[in-house]
């Protein structure tokens, strides 16, 4: 770890997506960056994550909403980590589509800070801060992080906020609870004209995408703002003959529902707390699909 480090890292993102989504924000935030450096590290072949590496003489950009509302703009997971051995603070969070799984901040008297703090962190002090985030970089990629990223680095004054409306850009809503289901190896076909499954609506508020991976493997998630619904999961489950992986993740944090189902055995449904424990209870299903968790957006 360097003497100050302060880093932001979207996962699931190439380098031109991350700076749009940056800029969608900023315009937002009405204001010129005060970021000063910005890196794309792909990890491996294609885009894995995106990093921002910001100057730490700026105090304010340590905010961890800038993380969120990246995250939330995204859809995906994004990770803030701060820390200064010199100053002996710290600070470390992690968002999924602009919820909080881990938010951790620590003065240099050692007093937590008034965020919230859905998960207490093992983070006790600066020195844990960057092994945390290489170990949820390796989780979420396979791949290490590297200090380096291959990528050159542009100044963020050349990839500033756009002329844009911002109301034009709104981002996603984070203020309600975020349910969504993950059915691997499946498309577009498999979804439409399934009589008894999705039809052509889906139901009860759900809506649905199809996506694929790197490798061109095909995924679909099931999305709405409410709760979780196992019965419609285990049917699809039945007739898509898949694995699915669910979860429920409150706006505030405090913790997630999760829903498990394999094709022919019987489902398992719990409560967890935190990042890792986020990432387990994705990969039932994207094992099948040969890939980590942090590509999966919503």
């Amino acid at each position: 770890m360097s003497t100050h480090l302060k880093r932001v890292v979207a996962f699931g993102v190439g380098g031109d997506e991350g700076r749009e989504a940056l800029q969608r924000v900023l315009a937002r935030r009405g204001a010129m960056p005060t970021l000063r450096t910005a890196a794309n590290a792909s990890g491996g072949d294609g885009a894995r994550a995106w990093t921002l590496d910001i100057d730490a003489s700026d105090a304010a950009a340590g905010d961890p909403s800038l993380a969120r509302e990246l995250s939330s703009e995204l859809g995906g997971f994004v990770v803030s980590a701060e820390a200064s051995r010199h100053l002996g603070y710290c600070g470390y969070a992690v968002f999924f589509a602009g919820r909080p799984l881990e938010v951790f901040r620590r003065d240099a008297d050692g007093h937590r800070l008034a965020d919230p703090e859905p998960n207490p962190s093992a983070i006790s002090g600066p020195e844990d801060v960057y092994p945390a985030l290489a170990e949820l970089y390796s989780r979420l990629t396979g791949f290490p992080m590297s200090d380096e990223p291959r990528a050159s680095r542009d100044r963020l004054a050349d990839v500033g906020p756009p002329q844009v409306n911002p109301a034009a850009h709104a981002s996603p809503r984070t203020s309600e609870r975020l349910s969504f289901a993950l059915f691997p190896l499946v498309g577009t076909r498999d979804f439409e004209g399934r009589p008894g499954a999705l039809d052509t609506e889906p139901p009860s508020g759900w809506r649905w995408r199809s996506s694929q991976t790197l490798a061109g493997i095909p995924y679909v998630v099931l999305i709405r703002e409410g709760d979780l619904d196992p019965a419609l999961f285990g049917d699809l489950v039945q007739r898509l003959d898949v694995p699915t992986a669910a979860v429920a993740l409150d706006a505030d944090g405090g913790g997630f529902r999760w829903w498990t189902k394999q094709p022919g055995q019987p489902a398992s449904e719990g409560y967890g707390r935190g990042a890792l424990s986020f990432i387990d209870h994705l990969t039932a299903a994207t094992s099948a699909l040969g890939e980590e968790p942090g590509l999966i957006r919503v």
